[in-house]
C-alpha cells in the first residue's frame, strides 16, 4: 500500500539511495518491529511493485493448502 506520511516516505527513500542515518533505522525499528502476529512473519518494505508481487509469489509458492484470490481496490 502506498504511504501518505511523509516522515515515513523521505525515510524509506533515503534507504533507496543508501543515505539513512541510524536514526533512520532506529526510527523504522521503532514503528514496524512489533511482535509478529502469524508465524514469526515480520514486515517487509519495499521500493517497487514488482518487488512486492515477487516477494508474494515466494510466501503463495511456500504456502501449504489450498490458496484463493481477492482482489482489493483502494479508495480514498
Amino acid at each position: 500500500m502506498c504511504q501518505n506520511d511523509l516522515q515515513f516516505i523521505n525515510i524509506l527513500n533515503k534507504f533507496q539511495i543508501t543515505s539513512h542515518t541510524f536514526k533512520d533505522i532506529s526510527f523504522i525499528n521503532q514503528i514496524c518491529l512489533k511482535t509478529p502476529l502469524i508465524d514469526n512473519i515480520l514486515p517487509h518494505l519495499f521500493y517497487t511493485n514488482a518487488k512486492i508481487i515477487e516477494h508474494n509469489k515466494m510466501i503463495l509458492k511456500n504456502t501449504l493448502g489450498q490458496t484463493f484470490t481477492f482482489h482489493a481496490k483502494d479508495i480514498h
